[in-house]
């Protein structure tokens, strides 16, 4: 027989290979051993064909095309699974319920919500995911990271999800229209700053970032959020305030302290 035909059943998972060469590789996925290593960030891979995929990562290459829309692929099997959007092809099915997808990675998700298995824990608080997308929104709660901002209001968002049901409580609003030039606006802090041109007011804006204030003194209280400064300190025990009306409320405890 044909050596390069030759069936191999593997010892470890009694998979059946073609070839020595196959065999040879795929008892690598039970040894660990990953000898083909990129050059540029040294992740390792057992099999040089994946190697190859991931170094189009670095390079931005993409020469896989398809053949109905414009999308191009570092990767061969990443241009198969989006084909499947095109032919409407769903090849895995759930062996639980009657949910199919057209990736294998999908399903592998899927069976988590039948198995209960949750593999991603938060380092921080130990509360496990079943998805790694999950455990990402979840980083940020501790992290206090709000990425999605809405474009309206500037309410900030730790998910997408969040941003998306928030944006549709403004697809009611009405715009505001400036009274004396018609001018619009979606956002009432901007027509308040638009305001004071008519009326004469000065608008005072932070070198450090985007805030206003029509007061110069409301200007250089907020500046020392930038610089640090704070000019206010307690008489009793020396502690410094960026604001006056700080001082005031501090003393207070020193007030307690004398009356116990």
């Amino acid at each position: 027989m044909d050596a390069s035909k030759e069936p191999f059943t593997c010892e470890e998972c009694g998979k059946v290979l073609i070839g020595k060469y196959s065999h040879a590789r795929h008892l690598k996925t039970h040894t660990g051993e990953k000898p083909f290593v990129c050059p540029v960030c040294e992740s390792a891979f057992y099999r040089q064909s994946n190697l190859n995929s991931h170094l189009r990562t670095h390079t931005g290459e993409k020469p896989y095309q398809c053949t109905i829309c414009d999308g191009t692929f570092g990767d061969k099997s990443n241009l198969t699974t989006h084909m499947r959007t095109h032919t409407g092809e769903k090849p895995y099915s759930c062996s639980e319920c009657d949910s199919a997808f057209s990736d294998k990675s999908n399903l592998i998700s899927h069976m988590r919500i039948h198995t209960g298995e949750k593999p991603y824990s938060c380092p921080v608080c130990r509360h496990t995911f079943a998805l790694k997308s999950y455990l990402s929104s979840h980083m940020k709660s501790h992290s206090g990271e709000r990425p999605f901002v809405c474009e309206v209001c500037d309410r900030a968002f730790t998910r997408k999800a969040h941003l998306v049901s928030h944006v549709k409580t403004h697809k009611d609003e009405e715009p505001l229209t400036c009274s004396l030039c018609d001018s619009v606006f979606t956002k009432k802090s901007d027509l308040l700053t638009h305001a004071r041109i008519h009326v004469g007011y000065k608008i005072y804006k932070c070198s450090f970032c985007d805030s206003t204030f029509p007061r110069k003194f409301r200007l250089t209280r907020h500046m020392r959020i930038h610089t640090g400064e704070k000019p206010f300190g307690c008489s009793v025990c020396g502690r410094a305030f960026s604001q006056k009306s700080h001082v005031a409320t501090h003393m207070k405890t020193h007030d307690d302290e004398e009356q116990s």
